[in-house]
């Protein structure tokens, strides 16, 4: 019974330590059963032009395959902001004490864990809105963050932009129950 229960725990931390779930916000009284349709927009200000193209793609790719196809001009404008940013890594000193009987015997154990390396690793950060055109309002608003690779690897930057908006758009269109 003891083992099952370190096993529990064990998979309950290791599931709390797991990527960034996505987080959306919606505004409750839009009719997103009537979206069929949406319009690109691009925002003003793109800080990689590459990694920006990358994630409207997967955007694009995501919502036409929910069946919702691009016009100009639609009820809904898309538009997508994304950044790297320095997150702190989930690894820092830790202390652990335990011991136990059985019978007659008795023991203590303990670790100690040290991190090594940098104290915060690079995230691609992208949050997704999605904006009424009749007044210009939020009506939709989705983001999240996955660690980013430095260097050339260009397929594994697309894996990684992908997953991250299909993470997002997995929630929309929201349950309005």
């Amino acid at each position: 019974m003891k083992l099952k229960l370190a096993f529990f725990s064990l998979a309950l931390l290791v599931s709390g330590c797991a990527s960034n779930s996505p987080v959306t916000d919606y505004d409750v009284n839009y009719d997103f059963a009537a979206v069929n349709q949406f319009q690109w927009q691009s925002p003003a200000e793109v800080s990689n032009p590459l990694t920006h193209e990358k994630v409207k793609d997967a955007i694009i790719n995501n919502l036409t395959q929910k069946g919702l196809y691009e016009a100009d001009p639609s009820a809904i404008k898309v538009t997508a902001y994304n950044q790297l940013i320095e997150k702190p890594k989930n690894t820092g000193f830790s202390v652990g004490i335990g011991g136990g009987s059985y019978g007659s015997s008795g023991g203590v154990g303990g670790s100690v864990r040290v991190p090594v390396g940098g104290n915060s690793e690079v995230h691609q950060f992208v949050r997704i809105d999605f904006v009424s055109s009749a007044n210009q309002k939020l009506i939709w608003r989705g983001e999240a963050s996955r660690a980013w690779v430095d260097g050339d690897n260009a397929d594994k930057k697309q894996q990684i932009i992908t997953q991250l908006v299909n993470d997002i758009l997995a929630k929309f269109p929201p349950d309005n129950d």
